[in-house]
């Protein structure tokens, strides 16, 4: 037990770090962000060319990949797959989204829809005479 003894003035107590300057906090992060990212495009850049020479060669008859080509393949594909983040938007990630929810449409845009009485009596009018006329060409047409 501690007893009678006081931080110098300035230092940092019990569960403080050295304060940072926000810009060295950013510059900080940053590094430590694309270091991140260049350790990810190395290991995993390996692993396309060592997938690449295994399959491609022997399936397609395609040449083999050196370690830069399997880089520039990975990051060649993330360009156009568009996904150069890790999944979400940064502004959404604090907050959920409400989800989606099937409305029907309000009655006043809702197409009218005649009863069904009048399709009926079309259908004997006219649509079935025409429906029996198409199928006798496309008998005769398959036939002849």
């Amino acid at each position: 037990m501690r007893t009678g003894l006081s931080c110098p003035a300035g230092a940092p107590k019990d569960g403080e770090g050295p304060k940072l300057s926000p810009l060295l906090l950013i510059l900080a992060h940053a590094g430590l962000g694309l270091l991140v990212t260049f350790t990810l495009a190395v290991v995993f850049g390996g692993v396309v060319m060592l997938a690449w020479n295994q399959i491609f060669p022997a399936v397609f008859n395609l040449p083999a990949l050196d370690y830069g080509q399997g880089v520039a393949l990975l990051v060649f594909a993330r360009l156009l797959t568009g996904r150069l983040t890790h999944g979400y938007r940064h502004a959404e990630s604090g907050r959920r989204l409400a989800p989606f929810k099937r409305t029907a449409p309000a009655p006043e845009t809702r197409l009218p829809v005649p009863a069904e009485d009048a399709w009926g009596a079309w259908w004997r009018a006219e649509g079935e005479g025409a429906y029996h006329a198409y199928l006798a060409r496309t008998d005769d047409a398959e036939r002849g």
